[in-house]
């Protein structure tokens, strides 16, 4: 079954978390770091635990967390994560496991400085359309 698209306030194309086989609630710590400032906030993510296609994935967690987000993404430098989830509930849920090691397989990290991504983080830029006005890392 694809997933519904929505589209709330930002625009992110969404997953609709009633397509979900089995929705989970997962905390994020976030910092935002832009060009000029950083924003710090948590936030509840929805998961799809029986999901397989992590970066579909990846990209719907991105989305929701910058929904989130009180500023403008043009300028988006980078995004650190942090996932709060309880070794109980992980060693307790295989297929969540396998969902948030591959959130963190890049240390929760990305970077958006056109010199310093990665095609990874190129795809997120272009699947969601942020880092637009974003200039490469100056290295004093």
């Amino acid at each position: 079954m694809t997933p519904t698209i929505v589209s709330p306030n930002k625009g992110f194309p969404l997953l609709d978390s009633r397509d979900f086989g089995r929705a989970e609630t997962v905390n994020v710590e976030v910092i935002l770091t832009f060009e000029h400032g950083q924003e710090f906030y948590d936030v509840d993510v929805i998961v799809d635990a029986t999901a397989t296609d992590f970066d579909t994935v990846e990209i719907d967690v991105i989305a929701q967390i910058l929904e989130a987000s009180g500023r403008d993404l043009s300028d988006l430098a980078k995004i650190s994560l942090c996932y709060m989830i309880g070794e109980a509930r992980l060693g307790q849920d295989a297929p969540l496991n396998a969902i948030v090691d591959h959130l963190i397989r890049f240390s929760a990290k990305y970077y958006f400085q056109p010199d310093q991504r990665d095609p990874h983080e190129q795809a997120l830029v272009d699947a969601l359309g942020i880092a637009s006005a974003t200039a490469n890392l100056k290295v004093a």
